[in-house]
């Protein structure tokens, strides 16, 4: 043996490591994983020069390829950010070769085989590390809290997808591949435990795209029964777990409150104030519905979805979904005339109105403390308190809690009730905490329970109720505080000037509640239930809102780069200076891969782009169509045609090109299609 061939042989090794680092940690680290990819691509090129054999061979995609390139080159020259253009460009064509590495690293079609099973077991190992984690975040509330599952190993959006390929893969086996039953047995069992992570996962774009790529497999292998029956449950699925939107008003007794009357809503029951014993419920896009004591009703019309209300003085005041507040003035208890409507500096976290003041904390632009209710501009601005998530007021202190640096700061306020100066910092270990004070106490919730602070002396350890979690919010009942917990649980909670605590009496709702209001002798609590399936095509979502509102504000930027857009940047900047006035963040991306492309590439791009996937598509078909039914290599060219439409459609609501971990898990799939047929194609079998 000479020594080139030795070098060979140990380069031979080191592709091979490399390759499996790569596919250990596709579901995990993108960290690692691009060590794996570039590691192997080294390698490879190393390899290449001691042979002078050229290793890469043709697929029929270096023609789409090359003329997205030069999308990507011309939209860079025409860029309105030439250094961000010129280094996405750079990412999107380093990335490409993953499809030829995996073709060379796949040198034969047992370690083709190899692969596809070391990406499996390994991902299948971090789907069920991702079930534990999702399993705390329920325990901790946290779906309630964020409206999202957990992130462990990456952004959820981007957990979502790749969970989604996975499930597409072990079911296209399960489907396809004819083995003994044993096998069949665990490719059903590793889709099951994929499609619960993936619902734990809450990410409803995901969700569309494993339908949809279930769907398709299904109709390529003509089960047109198990399609009807996936249909179906899917149908029960928005039937049995219908929208729901309740107001229940129930007489204020101490230990056992009576239910007095329910009353459905035509929106969504988000929030309820009180005043003079009359309802008024943020009821989302139905407007302010207003209930009094007959529970004879009347509505506020609201120029966007409304979710929160409460009164500034004597003035109806509601905050929007899209961040503006908004001012009624009072013609009787239920008649309202519009008054005015702004928004605060920044993008708005909470908000307090106390002290006849409104106090708006805004992430990046600090407190803003609004004086006059009947001018607005009247204003104070406090920028050095900032990165709050949350924030409670009382006549004398103000308390925020700073996510980043996971403590509760408390501030005095002076005689016109101003932030003066920093009484001083809580640090919890936990996050999430909401806050509220009342009676020189500020409780403080997250995981463990309830922490009680004496603000009187802060630093006295606090009293920690662990009974008592998800808190939604408290209320001053006379001398009491009374607690809403999200399990559907109300505590009446009595305290002495020691800052003693002991619960005097407590009432079970049984049902989930959204907010509750206490005045005298009524007591209102709403709640509202959505089904998530059909949320998917609610325009009144929270987050389709947002995203109808990115491709209009898209598609403005085109109308002035038309023809080879803006370049592949990121659009915070310009999404800044084309979106509504209201609109409080900015976007880096316009989450949807049509309109993205649409927008950075132009039109020019824009073909060129869907040139591209559909050759791929194409690509993957007929792979599919030349394998022999039934074998492994056919099991995993049905999955990788789901997994590619899983991906075309979850782009619909996502920017999953532009996601580093969905990409390379793309072009990985795409090449190791190819390489298992051409590898099984050269041994003249797939088996």
């Amino acid at each position: 043996m000479n020594e080139t061939t030795q070098i060979i042989r140990k380069l031979d090794k080191l592709i091979f490591s490399f390759t499996v680092l790569f596919l250990l940690t596709l579901t995990n680290s993108i960290f690692l994983n691009q060590i794996g990819y570039y590691g192997a691509l080294l390698f490879i090129l190393i390899r290449f020069a001691f042979t002078k054999k050229n290793p890469f061979p043709k697929t029929g995609l270096e023609i789409p390829f090359l003329f997205f390139i030069i999308a990507e080159i011309i939209s860079t020259v025409f860029s309105v950010n030439h250094s961000q253009a010129f280094r996405n460009l750079l990412k999107r064509f380093l990335l490409i070769p993953v499809v030829y590495t995996m073709i060379v690293a796949a040198g034969d079609y047992k370690k083709a085989v190899l692969f596809v099973k070391i990406f499996l077991g390994a991902a299948l190992i971090t789907i069920l590390a991702y079930i534990a984690f999702a399993y705390e975040h329920f325990i901790q509330q946290l779906y309630r809290i964020e409206s999202k599952g957990p992130s462990p190993f990456q952004y959820v959006m981007t957990a979502g997808g790749l969970i989604s390929f996975v499930a597409v893969y072990y079911f296209a086996f399960f489907l396809e591949y004819k083995n003994k039953l044993k096998f069949k047995v665990l490719f059903l069992t590793g889709f099951l435990i994929t499609i619960l992570a993936l619902l734990a996962s809450y990410t409803r774009a995901a969700w569309l795209g494993t339908i949809a790529g279930i769907g398709i497999m299904l109709l390529l292998k003509r089960k047109y029964v198990l399609l009807s029956a996936i249909a179906a449950i899917l149908l029960l699925a928005i039937v049995l777990i219908p929208n729901e939107s309740k107001i229940r008003f129930y007489s204020n007794g101490k230990d056992n409150p009576e239910l007095v009357k329910v009353l459905d809503t035509q929106g969504r029951a988000y929030e309820v104030t009180l005043k003079n014993n009359i309802a008024y419920v943020a009821d989302y896009e139905n407007g302010i519905l207003i209930v009094d004591g007959s529970f004879d009703t009347a509505k506020v019309q609201t120029p966007f979805p409304v979710t929160s209300v409460t009164f500034w003085g004597e003035k109806l005041f509601a905050k929007l979904v899209d961040g503006r507040f908004v001012l009624w003035n009072a013609v009787n208890d239920k008649e309202f005339q519009f008054d005015t409507e702004f928004v605060s500096p920044g993008d708005t976290k909470s908000f307090a109105i106390k002290n006849n003041l409104l106090y708006v904390n805004d992430l990046d632009s600090g407190l803003t403390v609004y004086l006059n209710n009947q001018n607005i501009n009247e204003r104070k601005r406090f920028p050095a308190i900032h990165d709050a998530r949350n924030i409670s007021v009382s006549k004398s202190h103000l308390a925020l809690y700073n996510l980043n640096e996971k403590n509760i700061e408390i501030y005095s306020l002076d005689s016109l009730h101003l932030p003066s100066g920093l009484n001083g910092k809580i640090h919890l270990e936990k996050n999430y905490v909401n806050l509220w004070i009342w009676n020189n106490r500020l409780f403080a919730d997250n995981e463990d329970g309830l922490y009680v602070f004496n603000l009187k002396d802060i630093s006295r350890a606090p009293e920690i109720i662990k009974e008592i979690r998800g808190v939604i919010s408290i209320k001053k009942r006379d001398n009491d505080a009374v607690i809403l917990s999200a399990v559907g649980k109300i505590h009446f909670v009595a305290g002495d000037d020691e800052g003693n605590l002991r619960e005097v009496g407590s009432y079970n709702l049984k049902f989930k509640p959204s907010s509750f209001a206490i005045n005298g002798k009524r007591l209102a609590v709403t709640s509202y239930k959505r089904n998530r399936l059909l949320s998917v095509v609610d325009l009144y979502h929270t987050t389709n809102i947002q995203r109808i509102i990115q491709w209009e504000t898209g598609l403005k930027i085109l109308r002035d780069h038309p023809l080879f857009g803006v370049g592949d940047i990121d659009m915070q900047k310009l999404f800044s200076m084309y979106k509504p006035y209201y609109m409080k963040e900015n976007f880096g991306h316009l989450h949807n891969n049509y309109v993205h492309i649409l927008v950075i590439l132009g039109v020019f791009g824009f073909v060129v782009f869907i040139i591209l996937l559909a050759k791929i598509f194409k690509t993957d078909f007929t792979i599919y169509k030349k394998s022999i039914s039934g074998t492994f290599q056919a099991a995993f060219a049905l999955g990788t045609i789901g997994m590619f439409t899983a991906f075309l459609v979850s782009g619909l609501a996502e920017w999953n090109f532009g996601d580093h971990e969905i990409i390379t898990m793309v072009w990985f799939s795409l090449g190791l299609n190819i390489a298992l047929h051409k590898t099984s194609e050269s041994i003249g079998k797939s088996s």
